[in-house]
């Protein structure tokens, strides 16, 4: 690992191309740099299955939803992986890829916790209206930024 390395964070909810563009940029910018590409398969589909299994529709059909969900946004991640992948060894730029369960700001902190990177680059949902005022826990790219003493640049997707 070099402190050259560029540092992607993916998520299964959703993803901006510019970002996979603009992180191989840096990777290949720098000679003998890396893309390191962080693909988190966030369980936001348990959250749907779980309200709709408070209503009416029940707890099998809820659990049916949570597998669907959870097999499309695993499936499509893996798709962006593929295609960050491909357009990274397109431009010779070495990839490392790595896939884990769970939230996006804790499981980025805690892979790039004792490496060394330039830059992280991570694509964050656009913050909704009500979220910008109202949220208790600030806008996460905040955090994310504050989280890292190295550059911290953030695409937004709707």
């Amino acid at each position: 690992m070099s402190a050259k390395d560029v540092l992607l964070a993916v998520s299964t909810s959703g993803f901006a191309e510019e970002s996979a563009s603009y992180a191989i940029e840096r990777a290949a910018s720098e000679p003998g740099a890396k893309l390191h590409v962080l693909l988190v398969c966030e369980p936001e589909g348990e959250k749907i299955a779980e309200k709709l299994s408070e209503s009416s529709v029940g707890d099998k059909v809820g659990e049916q939803l949570l597998q669907a969900l959870s097999r499309d946004r695993r499936t499509r991640g893996y798709r962006w992986l593929s295609g960050i992948s491909r357009d990274a060894e397109a431009e010779e730029v070495p990839v490392e890829t790595k896939v884990v369960e769970g939230e996006l700001e804790p499981e980025l902190r805690r892979y790039a916790e004792g490496k060394s990177f330039s830059e992280v680059v991570v694509s964050l949902p656009s913050p909704g209206f009500f979220s910008r005022f109202f949220s208790k826990q600030g806008d996460p790219a905040s955090r994310i930024q504050r989280s890292f003493s190295i550059p911290v640049k953030v695409f937004r997707y709707e």
